[in-house]
């Protein structure tokens, strides 16, 4: 009941979390049959709530079982279709291997039944925009699944790449793309030769097909010097406002064609390419230069119209949520230890917050008001997002505004940066979409 409440409440809130949502490669999700989906794992329980809320499908996931501890815990995950299984770390040995028992005879109901479990072959989640090695579970878990009906289970392996354009914050960009379909049948033979063999050689084809749904800066020496690169293509990709949700995957092919040609350019002593991003990198920092500064629109008369029609729902929007987000901001960096629980608990406290404001308001308006209160309630929610336009107006007309400021005084200079960015975006062939 909870997985079917939250799949209706939070798209909305999605909508403030996230800048923009791409979602590609629905069709290669088989219908009617069982499914794995194999994923990688950056950003702890936000990949997977993410996958189970944006699939119209139910979508069970599995989760590392320490966090069922609590019963509470327990209850609440279960609800949220988290499924727990648990690591040779995760305590008692015995007990764990007769905890992933029982879990494997819940899954193979599932899948009789045509259902989809989430999993995440890394096991570990880390913010990093690399594929680690795979741990061989998937696969096992496959095999076992098919071995129980002789490989007429007609289980397939679906690779999944869930990328961030960053980590840490609000207003980032989600890509998620599921890759073409492994069906386990096709692997009997190998597997009736050597169950061994076969599970390492499964592994290695869903490794294969998962990293080519995923952004990956090899080296993590140029982790920051790929991002600014890509930050530049970003720019010249802009989206409107308006474009928010997106059934393509251009954006992330972009973003791993670019990522593929910097790995090779960084490590090649004799191309120039790091030389140029080390210094486009200082350079923006010694002139405190904004990337978005280059996308950002003069402001014409009909945005500024628009920015000073905003003004008024946009104050009453911050008045009235804005608080909830600097409130989790803080919350989070002083609960939080570890980079990949972030943005879980950050999404977490600002959704339960933002539910329980607009659930009280909601009440209040239609005691005072009655029916007139749900107007009232669909204004107050449209000033929230007025508040993000208006921010974005705003942040355009400052960002330009220095940018300008920056050229008429130190013109040599913003011409020789200009000339850099330039001969950036030609060697890497970045294009608009």
């Amino acid at each position: 009941m909870f997985y079917w409440f939250l799949k209706l409440t939070l798209p909305l809130f999605l909508r403030v979390f996230y800048r923009r949502i791409h979602l590609s490669g629905i069709e290669n999700i088989p219908k009617d049959k069982p499914v794995f989906i194999a994923a990688n794992h950056s950003n702890s329980f936000l990949d997977g709530v993410m996958v189970l809320l944006l699939l119209r499908k139910k979508v069970f996931a599995l989760a590392r079982g320490d966090v069922f501890r609590a019963k509470w815990a327990d209850f609440v995950l279960r609800q949220m279709n988290l499924l727990p299984i648990y690591r040779q770390t995760d305590g008692d040995l015995k007990e764990n291997i007769r905890r992933n028992n029982e879990l494997a005879d819940v899954i193979f109901g599932i899948f009789k039944k045509g259902g989809v479990v989430l999993i995440f072959s890394e096991s570990i989640a880390r913010c990093e925009k690399r594929l680690r090695p795979l741990k061989k579970g998937t696969a096992r878990m496959a095999f076992d699944m098919e071995q129980r009906t002789d490989f007429n289970l007609g289980m397939h392996i679906v690779p999944a790449g869930i990328n961030y354009t960053y980590f840490k914050g609000y207003r980032k960009e989600l890509m998620i793309n599921f890759g073409p379909a492994i069906s386990v049948s096709d692997w009997k033979e190998r597997y009736e030769r050597s169950d061994a063999v076969a599970v390492a050689e499964l592994t290695d084809e869903i490794s294969k097909r998962v990293s080519e749904q995923v952004v990956q800066i090899k080296d993590p020496d140029h982790d920051h010097l790929v991002d600014t690169a890509l930050n530049i293509q970003r720019e010249l990709q802009a989206f409107p406002f308006l474009n928010f949700f997106n059934r393509s995957s251009r954006r992330l092919v972009s973003e791993i064609s670019l990522a593929e040609r910097l790995n090779e350019k960084l490590i090649d002593e004799e191309d120039s390419m790091k030389k140029d991003l080390v210094e486009y990198v200082s350079l923006m920092k010694q002139y405190s230069i904004d990337e978005r500064s280059f996308n950002a629109r003069n402001i014409s008369s009909f945005n500024f119209i628009w920015a000073v029609l905003l003004t008024i729902p946009a104050l009453i929007g911050y008045v009235f949520f804005g608080w909830i987000y600097v409130f989790s901001w803080n919350k989070s960096l002083a609960i939080v230890k570890r980079d990949e629980f972030f943005d879980s608990v950050l999404f977490g406290i600002s959704f339960i917050l933002s539910f329980v404001e607009i659930l009280v308001i909601s009440i209040v308006l239609i005691i005072l008001f009655g029916w007139y209160g749900v107007v009232a309630w669909v204004m107050l929610i449209l000033c929230g997002f007025s508040f993000l336009a208006w921010k974005g107006i705003i942040r355009n007309f400052l960002l330009k505004r220095k940018w300008k400021k920056f050229e008429r005084s130190s013109e040599s200079k913003a011409r020789s940066f200009l000339e850099l960015r330039a001969n950036i975006i030609s060697r890497l062939e970045m294009k608009t979409i």
